[in-house]
């Protein structure tokens, strides 16, 4: 399983990196930080150990890893993220094609509920991986609820309470079965795999019943994971919303000043007016462009103060981008185009 993933990392950041050169696609100014940052870390981290940078680098990450690598492969991962988002935004799709889309796709989106809990797998010969499967069927033979499987935590948990003890994660038995059982109930997608495409297929197969169960062995990880099905599959039909922000916050530098939460500093008059200024040029400059959503992210890369909403912040998000808000007070007011509000000094397209 990690390992495929792993390819399709891989393939996913060769081929938007290669295509993201082509388009002429660069690094911003915050990533470049961002990987600098990253790089004297290790630095510091090296010489602490007594290590040059490369040897340090080699023990942590692995044979053949130097600065040079990890230094490249974050490059590459910028320029791919950022070739993708930029795309991405720049992409029109109508009403027609989403409908087509949907319409063909559509069981793709539906969500099933499950609970689950997991075991050891001792892969260590064909007879413990018997063994071990033998004992996850006898498991699943006294599950027969939700309730049932939080009470076989103890049992079917064991060694992983142990782990997770002498690990620190738990400050004792009875309060990681109290985490553990937190985590039980769970739904997925029919297009998550993350437990094998076979139990993708039991979950949401017509002939699956509430109340049945499985195992899915991960020999990778030497994990037994034992599953019951809790619901039917159903499309999850919450309203959300598609929302680009661009915050002007008061201050000299309000770009640089997202640090200290305005909740949390006393702004004078002058200062909210200044920003309140700011975000009408802001505004009068957006209006001035053709009025697409690449128009109006693109402004919020280069302006706004919220950085954890644009490529800044590292956090594979573009453009003031927040992804699929659920309802909220202010979202049925917002209408397709532009939205402000003197009070917050922000700008929302939808």
């Amino acid at each position: 399983m990690f390992k495929d993933k792993t390819v399709d990392q891989i393939q996913y950041v060769t081929s938007y990196y290669e295509a993201g050169q082509a388009a002429g696609i660069t690094l911003t100014a915050d990533q470049k930080k961002s990987i600098k940052e990253q790089m004297d870390s290790l630095k510091s981290s090296a010489s602490e150990a007594n290590q040059s940078l490369d040897d340090y680098i080699e023990k942590e990450f692995g044979d053949y890893c130097t600065a040079a690598t990890l230094e490249t492969v974050q490059e590459q991962a910028y320029i791919a993220e950022n070739y993708y988002r930029h795309t991405l935004t720049r992409s029109n799709i109508s009403d027609a094609e989403y409908n087509a889309f949907y319409k063909e796709h559509s069981k793709d989106y539906y969500n099933c509920a499950f609970a689950f809990i997991e075991m050891t797998y001792d892969t260590t010969s064909a007879e413990t991986k018997a063994a071990s499967v033998k004992k996850a069927k006898e498991y699943l033979t006294k599950i027969h609820s939700v309730k049932d499987m939080k009470k076989m935590i103890p049992t079917v948990c064991a060694d992983l309470i142990k782990r997770y003890v002498a690990g620190g994660y738990f400050e004792n038995e009875a309060k990681a079965v109290d985490g553990l059982s937190e985590y039980v109930e769970n739904t997925m997608t029919a297009k998550d795999t993350s437990y094998g495409k076979e139990t993708t297929q039991w979950l949401f197969n017509d002939s699956t019943k509430v109340g049945d169960t499985t195992y899915y062995c991960d020999e990778e990880n030497g994990f037994i994971y034992l599953f019951i099905k809790t619901g039917t599959p159903k499309l999850d039909e919450t309203a959300v919303y598609s929302v680009r922000h661009l915050l002007v916050t008061p201050g000299e530098d309000s770009k640089n000043s997202s640090s200290t939460s305005s909740t949390e500093k006393k702004y004078t008059k002058k200062e909210w007016a200044a920003a309140k200024e700011k975000a009408e040029k802001l505004l009068a400059q957006y209006n001035k462009t053709d009025k697409t959503e690449y128009d109006f992210a693109m402004l919020a890369e280069e302006n706004s103060a919220d950085t954890n909403s644009t490529s800044a912040g590292g956090q594979g998000v573009f453009g003031g981008m927040i992804e699929a808000p659920k309802r909220v007070p202010w979202c049925p007011n917002l209408r397709n185009g532009l939205w402000t509000t003197a009070a917050s000094t922000a700008m929302w397209p939808l």
